[in-house]
C-alpha cells in the first residue's frame, strides 16, 4: 500500500528536515553559499510533502521581491519603453539583454525568441525588470521519493496560493537540466532568458514565467 502524500504548510519541528533536504539537493550547487542560501530561503514561505510523519519534500515562494536580483545598466531606458510597442520593446529587449548582471558578467540570451514575441509588453518588461509578482523559488524532493509526482504537487499547490493571492504572473528559475524544468514546462511555464553562469558552480539558469 502506496501511504498519501500530505501537501501543508512548514511547522516549526519540520526545519530540521527542510535543512537536511535543502543541503542535499543544493550543496553541490552552491558550494560554500549554501549555509547563506539556506538561512536567506528561511525567510520564504514553505510548503512541505509529508507522508505520514516524515517530511520528503518542501517547495518555497515569495511574491514582492525577485529572488534573482537582476539589476541592469539602462534600467530606466528599458522602463521607458515598457508601454509601446510590441516590435520596439522586444528591439529593446535584444539590444540591452547582455547588460543583465548577476554576480558579475553573466552571458543572458532571449531563451526562445518566439515565445518572447508571444507575449505582451507588460509581461516581457516585468521578466527583465523583475516584477512584483509570485515566485516559486527551492523545488527539492528527498531522492527516494522522486520520480512519484511529489514535485509536480509542490509547484500545483504553489501556484493554487499564487492565484488566491491575486497573483497574474508567477516565476520562476531553474538550474538547467534539473528534472525541475520539465516539471514546470508541463505546466505551463515558459522559458523566457538563460543565464551563464547562474549558479556559483558554473550551472545556467532559465527564468521561466506562467501567466495565471
Amino acid at each position: 500500500m502506496i501511504e498519501q502524500v500530505v501537501i501543508e504548510e512548514v511547522q516549526e519541528n519540520d526545519w530540521s528536515d527542510i535543512g537536511w533536504l535543502y543541503f542535499n539537493g543544493f550543496s553541490n550547487i552552491f558550494g560554500d553559499k549554501t549555509v547563506q542560501n539556506y538561512n536567506h530561503s528561511r525567510r520564504q514561505n514553505h510548503l512541505v510533502a509529508r507522508i505520514g510523519q516524515c517530511v520528503v519534500g518542501f517547495g518555497s515562494y515569495c511574491s514582492g521581491s525577485d529572488d534573482l536580483d537582476l539589476s541592469m545598466r539602462s534600467f530606466s531606458e528599458l522602463k521607458a519603453v515598457h508601454d509601446r510597442d510590441q516590435d520596439k520593446l522586444y528591439a529593446s529587449l535584444q539590444h540591452y539583454v547582455d547588460a543583465i548582471i548577476y554576480d558579475g558578467e553573466v552571458s543572458v540570451e532571449l531563451y526562445d525568441p518566439e515565445v518572447t514575441k508571444s507575449l505582451s509588453n507588460r509581461y516581457l518588461a516585468e521578466i527583465i525588470l523583475g516584477g512584483q509578482d509570485f515566485y516559486l523559488t527551492n523545488l527539492v524532493v528527498s531522492p527516494q521519493f522522486q520520480r512519484r509526482g511529489i514535485g509536480k504537487q509542490l509547484a500545483e499547490e504553489r501556484i493554487k496560493i499564487a492565484k488566491k493571492s491575486g497573483s497574474k504572473i508567477a516565476y520562476v528559475s531553474c538550474i538547467e537540466g534539473r528534472h525541475s524544468l520539465s516539471i514546470y514546462r508541463r505546466l505551463g511555464f515558459s522559458p523566457v532568458i538563460r543565464l551563464k553562469p547562474g549558479y556559483p558552480d558554473g550551472s545556467a539558469a532559465v527564468r521561466l514565467l506562467k501567466i495565471i
